[in-house]
């Protein structure tokens, strides 16, 4: 009884194998698919979690800087060694700015979106020295309720970037 198990497992594994070979015959190399070119990319944030305020500044902050510098520049941010520009009635800080905050957790979300922009361009092939951020727009997302009734920050942030012709002269 066992021989007659092991017999029918053996052509079971034989059957197998033939049909693994017969599969492994017909794949076709693979050919890498390129994204066609793009004019510009973009990489949107939803449901962020920061302040619309604070991501209104940062997103002018970043405005026009390259993917790269603008990755450094936040990260300075983090740091609290750069403040961000910002309107109302908020302190002086130290620097070449009048009035500034140190938004940590909107720094931090807009670092991952400009990680992923950065991967975009790359993707579709925009040369990363002449990428430029041309749009970055914070909007209301849904406000999540908390407890007391209050309502919670939510952002939706959409950041575009495009080559932009070096200036001579």
């Amino acid at each position: 009884m066992a021989d007659a198990e092991d017999k029918a497992i053996e052509k079971h594994a034989e059957k197998l194998a033939e049909k693994a070979e017969i599969k492994a015959d017909e794949k076709k190399p693979e050919e890498k698919k390129h994204a066609p070119k793009k004019e510009e990319v973009s990489a949107l944030g939803r449901n962020l979690n920061a302040s619309l305020k604070h991501s209104m500044a940062v997103c002018a902050f970043i405005k026009g800087m390259r993917i790269e510098q603008a990755l450094e520049e936040l990260a300075l941010v983090v740091k609290k060694k750069r403040a961000v520009p910002m309107k109302g009635e908020i302190p002086h800080r130290h620097g070449d700015i009048m009035a500034g905050r140190y938004p940590i957790a909107t720094a931090t979300e807009i670092i991952g979106l400009l990680k992923t922009l950065r991967g975009n361009c790359v993707a579709h092939g925009l040369s990363l020295d002449r990428a430029h951020i041309t749009y970055a727009s914070p909007s209301w997302a849904v406000r999540p309720q908390r407890r007391g009734g209050r309502l919670g920050k939510r952002t939706h942030i959409l950041i575009k970037s495009r080559e932009v012709a070096e200036k001579h002269g």
